[in-house]
């Protein structure tokens, strides 16, 4: 008697993270795609509606974070939980302990892979109040493992060609879309990622960044100059006399805050 599929929702707000879970997933015989979605108000209620086994869940997230997710369910309704995240090592450690496993992205075929075996073992032995042992203390110890006084929560974890680099968001000058990539102007320097500047504008949205056009974001501590175009549009000088082109239908708001 063959066993019915591993059900498996995906959330993430990138599309194209959506779209690699996806991809890779389809790999594998035993699991069922139930859902997806990319916010946390749809992702609390495809996750009661659904019940998967095995929920994907971003950590940052538009309308809060995965862990705001996980508190609005009931223990009834908690998956196993493979996290991706773009926090430090502090984190990560946290997650070991309570044999949650994590995805830091941008991950590799190799890495999902060890993931997913390792939920599939979990599922196919699957203890629910163990489950949800692990889960409470998560969600109980959060505010001191994610949110800590040293800083890490507020850093950017960022793999860039091939390395990992750690910025706090007042290192980063501005951000700018090129093609497939984002690149990270930090004091001379760029760093490209494979990233949305969507998803990048909600990392950066709680700090001092503004999206000026469809394909920047600017630390407005970094800021000098304004300078008004000829159709409503503008450019603004950076302190390092970089020019950034300003969309007419955000220079208001560009403006109402400098």
């Amino acid at each position: 008697m063959s066993r019915r599929p591993i059900r498996v929702v995906l959330v993430d707000d990138e599309p194209l993270a959506r779209d690699a879970l996806r991809l890779l997933a389809s790999r594998h015989d035993d699991i069922e795609i139930v859902g997806e979605c990319g916010d946390c108000d749809t992702a609390v209620a495809v996750l009661l509606a659904k019940r998967p086994d095995l929920v994907f869940l971003d950590i940052r997230l538009p309308g809060g974070t995965g862990f705001d997710v996980l508190e609005r369910l009931d223990r009834e309704a908690w998956p196993l939980v493979i996290f991706a995240t773009a926090f430090d090592e502090h984190a990560i450690r946290a997650f070991e302990a309570r044999a949650l496993d994590y995805l830091v992205k941008p991950f590799n075929d190799d890495r999902f892979e060890e993931a997913v075996r390792r939920a599939k073992a979990q599922i196919r032995q699957r203890d629910d109040a163990e489950v949800a042992r692990r889960m409470a203390g998560l969600l109980a110890d959060r505010g001191a493992l994610f949110e800590s006084g040293d800083g890490g929560a507020n850093r950017l974890e960022l793999r860039a060609e091939g390395k990992r680099v750690l910025l706090e968001p007042r290192e980063i000058d501005w951000v700018e879309a090129s093609g497939y990539t984002a690149c990270f102007h930090v004091n001379g320097t760029i760093y490209r990622v494979r990233r949305s500047l969507d998803a990048i504008e909600t990392d950066l949205e709680r700090h001092r960044f503004l999206r000026v056009h469809r394909s920047a974001i600017v630390n407005l501590d970094r800021a000098r100059v304004l300078h008004p175009g000829k159709s409503g549009d503008a450019t603004l000088e950076l302190q390092d006399g970089t020019r950034i082109p300003v969309s007419r239908a955000r220079r208001a708001a560009l403006e109402a805050v400098l």
